[in-house]
């Protein structure tokens, strides 16, 4: 199963950041069988034979990142989506023509589905606009460019840890994979 993994808060290579050798390193240390880093700000596409499930893949990238964590020194969280759920998404957002202000976030938490009232809230506060969502996933219309806002946006909402990337990373992605 092809799975995007996205790294929280790295910039491979930079200063106190891990190398994109050691990424690499890690997943295949926790039995990915192909992986490959998209761009030097930590989103990975990786495979591996053994897995089957959204679950399993998730469990190899924690196994990465505590790899990562034993050379590094340092904890990175991961989140993660099977491709076949996100090339959907991406998709359906490529050619729009705000496409540079989307972003999609992903979370560990089966639903999003706070009340309306505070989800108004929290998108005035964090600037952008929820356009859709599913389970572990949302995109967001930032309300400025350059800026990414679907993260604090889900941690304030669900309380839970959210990483996200600009829809034009994730359309990198689809080529490559397409």
């Amino acid at each position: 199963m092809r799975t995007l993994a996205l790294l929280r808060a790295v910039n491979l290579g930079q200063h106190g950041h891990p190398s994109a050798v050691q990424v690499l390193n890690a997943f295949r240390r926790a039995g990915a069988d192909r992986v490959a880093s998209v761009r030097g700000n930590g989103t990975i596409v990786f495979d591996a034979e053994a897995i089957d499930t959204p679950e399993e893949a998730r469990t190899l990238a924690r196994r990465a990142m505590a790899q990562l964590a034993a050379v590094t020194g340092r904890d990175h969280d991961v989140v993660t989506m099977p491709l076949s759920e996100l090339l959907p998404i991406v998709a359906e957002h490529a050619a729009a023509v705000d496409a540079e202000h989307r972003e999609l976030t992903l979370f560990d938490a089966e639903q999003f589905a706070p009340d309306r009232h505070a989800l108004a809230a929290a998108e005035r506060r964090a600037q952008c606009t929820v356009l859709a969502h599913g389970e572990g996933w949302l995109v967001a219309l930032n309300h400025r460019a350059g800026q990414s806002n679907g993260t604090p946006l889900v941690e304030h909402l669900l309380g839970v840890a959210a990483i996200s990337r600009a829809l034009s990373t994730l359309m990198m992605v689809a080529e490559r994979e397409l």
